[in-house]
């Protein structure tokens, strides 16, 4: 939390790697842990206009946290409203790409 919160965002993102990894090994995809870790680390691709890689991590955060925690859970809002956000701008980004092509 210490290197996001000082802007050190691909440092942070490595170690969230890490724990992501760690996490999902020894407690499972499913595991509300497991879940927060990926979110971080989405969160990380999202401040680092990584919107490719984020947007389908919010997905899956979204997709498990509805079935784990159901659908009305802040959490589970949370994640769907961080899927939108990353994907529009990702929309946005290929729009961007499209037009600097033409």
């Amino acid at each position: 939390a210490l290197l996001y919160q000082n802007g050190e965002f691909a440092e942070a993102c490595t170690l969230q790697q890490e724990v992501y990894s760690a996490r999902k090994l020894f407690l499972g995809g499913e595991h509300p842990h497991t879940l927060s870790a990926m979110f971080c680390l989405a969160t990380t691709y999202s401040t680092m206009s990584n919107y490719k890689d984020a947007a389908p991590m919010f997905k899956q955060v979204y997709e498990q946290r509805s079935l784990v925690l159901g659908s009305e859970h802040p959490d589970t809002i949370l994640a769907a409203a961080s899927y939108i956000a990353a994907t529009n701008k990702w929309i946005e980004e290929l729009e961007n790409k499209l037009n600097d092509i033409k």
